[in-house]
C-alpha cells in the first residue's frame, strides 16, 4: 500500500493499493519462515545421523597394529601381497577394515567386485 498523498496515490482515485496486500506478505513471511526453519533443521538432523554413522567404522589404533601384523603373515618382503591371499587376510580383519570371519561368499564377492 501506498501512502496517500505520495507519487500520486490518492483515495478517491483508487489507486493506493489493495488493503489486502498486508496479510498477505504477513502470511507470506511467516510460511517462508517456518519452509526455511524447517530445512535448516532438517540439514543438522541429517548431518547428525551421518556423522554418529561414521563413528561406528572409525579406525583406532589396535586396528591398524593388527592389520599391520595380518599384513606382515603374508608379505614377502616386497610390500604386497599375493592376490589369493587377499581373501584370507579380509576374512582374518575386523570389519573396519576387512571382512571378519563371519563373512558369506556373497560378501567377499561383492568386495572383489567393488575393487
Amino acid at each position: 500500500m501506498q501512502t496517500p498523498g505520495v507519487a500520486g496515490c490518492s483515495h478517491e482515485q483508487g489507486n493506493c493499493g489493495n488493503a489486502a496486500a498486508i496479510p498477505y506478505f504477513v502470511t507470506y513471511i511467516i510460511i517462508v519462515a517456518i519452509i526455511l526453519l524447517s530445512l535448516f533443521t532438517a540439514v543438522i538432523v541429517e548431518t547428525f545421523e551421518m556423522t554418529h554413522n561414521q563413528e561406528e567404522w572409525k579406525l583406532n589404533p589396535q586396528a591398524l597394529d593388527k592389520f599391520a601384523q595380518l599384513w606382515s603373515e603374508y608379505d614377502d618382503g616386497s610390500g604386497t601381497i599375493p592376490p589369493a591371499e587377499l581373501e584370507l587376510l579380509l576374512a582374518r580383519l575386523d570389519p573396519s577394515l576387512g571382512l571378519g570371519p563371519s563373512a558369506e561368499n556373497k560378501d567377499v564377492l561383492r568386495l572383489y567386485k567393488a575393487l
